[in-house]
């Protein structure tokens, strides 16, 4: 920091000289002190005097700020315009963190390629690994890169191989290989990988459609579709970065609209997103609601009832209390519904909900100890307080197998659903996965135990 100072310093001196250069400079020594409102001033000082890289390091700026991306775009093409060819590779990254954008940022990656700035080669071929299909494209920019001399792509390509059941040995071998070369990714990759069991650092990278996959290898249905514990069973199992994740399953509209109406007190104390509750909903779904205007289901027609219909599965997003009907986001993209938006009615979930799961974060909210606390409150402010009061997580046993060490935690929740005590009980490896859970849900009432 001390060194930024200087730096900062020494452009301001440079300033008052009268060298408008040093503006850019500044912008970066600020920003690089999360000084934002001053480093993007002095970005568009910089812009103002006609120096086209400032356009570049602005969007850098705005991308590292919520709710600015769009800004953060605008400025990379202009600087794109202006000939700063490297904002195509910084567009690119850009979008490739927004859902839907990736054949963009495939075409910034691929334009700052084709001026010369090859280190896009890395961020393309992680690009088109996270797409379903396109893994032999992914496999040729990986080659390209390596014969450009880019060592790190050694590691990614070995690790794209050794996920594929097929190419598996010539993953590894491509990882020793940059394991030897002193590459320390490809050895925490060694270390992580065994035959059967996806590594740590793999599972922080899972593309929705391997999740799917992933799903699909243990539901047994040939179906396109799967069932919500499968897909929680799943996410609990690859989302190592969840503390203390928690399921239990919604058996009724009445339990349904329960949770709902808590979510809906939680939002209205301004709760943050991470302490409401997530609902998945899978219903009978028929050929009338595909053409939903405003996205309201409508009842099925008398003869729609008798057609086969597959399953179809939401994510619950809101609730009327004045009619119980229940809003939810499809999957269908935003051409469908209220840009992509829809509801539910009470008549329809109580007719064709087949099943409902509630996905929280119990790291916060109740435990049996603070229950009672939680239906005193008084006042908004009270609650919000005692919500965002962290659950402890203990350690309650560790154990050796097969030359591995494995630990057992156990934490705790009150469910929404029964208002029993939940105790989560958890085996972790040693370097953190979670490998084994059950849900213990004391419904008599009894005192559970933790040793």
């Amino acid at each position: 920091m001390d060194n930024l100072k200087k730096i900062e310093n020494a452009c301001r001196a440079a300033i008052r000289r009268g060298d408008s250069s040093a503006f850019s400079m500044l912008g970066v020594a600020l920003a690089q002190q999360k000084l934002f409102p001053e480093a993007e001033e002095a970005f568009r000082k910089a812009i103002s005097m006609g120096f086209k890289e400032a356009y570049n390091n602005m969007g850098i700026l705005l991308a590292e700020q919520k709710g600015r991306q769009e800004e953060a775009e605008q400025f990379f093409r202009e600087a794109i315009k202006e000939g700063f060819d490297r904002a195509n590779h910084n567009l690119g990254s850009l979008l490739a963190e927004q859902s839907g954008r990736e054949k963009d940022a495939e075409d910034a990656f691929r334009a700052a390629i084709n001026t010369g700035f090859k280190v896009s080669l890395i961020h393309l071929g992680v690009l088109l690994s996270d797409q379903k299909g396109r893994e032999a494209e992914a496999e040729q920019v990986f080659l390209e890169a390596i014969s450009l001399g880019i060592v790190e792509a050694y590691s990614l390509l070995g690790t794209l191989l050794a996920n594929q059941p097929t190419r598996r040995n010539e993953g590894y071998r491509l990882l020793r290989r940059a394991k030897n070369a002193g590459d320390r990714v490809a050895a925490e990759m060694l270390r992580r990988f065994s035959k059967n069991q996806v590594s740590h650092f793999l599972r922080r990278l899972q593309s929705p459609s391997e999740l799917h996959a992933a799903c699909k290898e243990i539901d047994g249905d040939l179906r396109e579709g799967t069932q919500i514990l499968i897909s929680a069973r799943v996410m609990n199992f690859y989302n190592v970065r969840n503390r203390q994740p928690f399921y239990e399953p919604i058996s009724s509209y009445e339990a349904l609209t329960k949770v709902c109406m808590t979510n809906l007190l939680l939002s209205d104390v301004l709760m943050p997103t991470h302490s409401l509750s997530g609902i998945m909903v899978s219903f009978r779904m028929f050929e009338s609601a595909r053409t939903a205007p405003l996205g309201i289901v409508p009842m099925p027609r008398p003869d729609e009832i008798n057609k086969r219909e597959e399953a179809h599965c939401v994510f619950l997003t809101g609730f009327d209390s004045s009619d119980g009907s229940i809003g939810f986001v499809n999957s269908w993209g935003a051409g469908w519904g209220d840009k992509g938006y829809g509801w539910l009615s009470e008549e329809y979930l109580r007719s064709y909900m087949l099943d409902a799961w509630l996905i929280r974060n119990i790291r916060y909210g109740p435990t049996r100890f603070s229950y009672s606390s939680f239906t005193k409150a008084k006042s908004n402010s009270e609650l919000f307080n005692l919500w965002q009061h962290e659950n402890p997580r203990q350690q309650i046993g560790s154990f050796k197998s097969e030359g591995n060490n494995y630990k057992i935690l156990v934490y705790e929740t009150v469910s929404l659903i029964d208002e029993c005590t939940v105790q989560v009980i958890e085996v972790r490896d040693g370097i953190g996965i979670r490998v084994g859970w059950a849900h213990l849900h004391h419904l008599a009432g009894a005192i559970p135990r933790t040793k």
